[in-house]
């Protein structure tokens, strides 16, 4: 068995794996947006601090939590992670970097 992105066993997802992962990441992105963000911004808020910080950082690591299950789910459902795969993985990481570049600037200013 090669490594986790071997190129001689592990072959492109097929359309029913895409689509098992696509779910799959969908359902992590939703049970994680609705707890985190949640989460922490009451968590903020019982500290007094910043609600709308805790609010951003929960989306930010909503991003980050996604991307790390996309990972787990594309992994469980083909047994290896595909180069492909890392440039879809490229996506949602950039959003989380985005989001977390954008929350700073913010709060700083405030």
């Amino acid at each position: 068995m090669g490594d986790i992105f071997g190129d001689d066993e592990c072959h492109p997802p097929s359309t029913q794996e895409w689509l098992f992962i696509t779910l799959g990441t969908l359902v992590v992105f939703a049970i994680s947006f609705l707890l985190l963000v949640r989460l922490i911004q009451r968590h903020y808020i019982r500290q007094d601090r910043n609600a709308t910080l805790g609010r951003h950082l929960g989306i930010s690591l909503t991003f980050l939590v996604s991307s790390l299950g996309m990972t787990g789910v594309a992994y469980l459902v083909t047994g290896c992670l595909h180069r492909q795969f890392l440039v879809w993985l490229c996506f949602p990481l950039a959003l989380w970097l985005i989001h977390l570049i954008y929350t700073l600037a913010v709060m700083r200013n405030d």
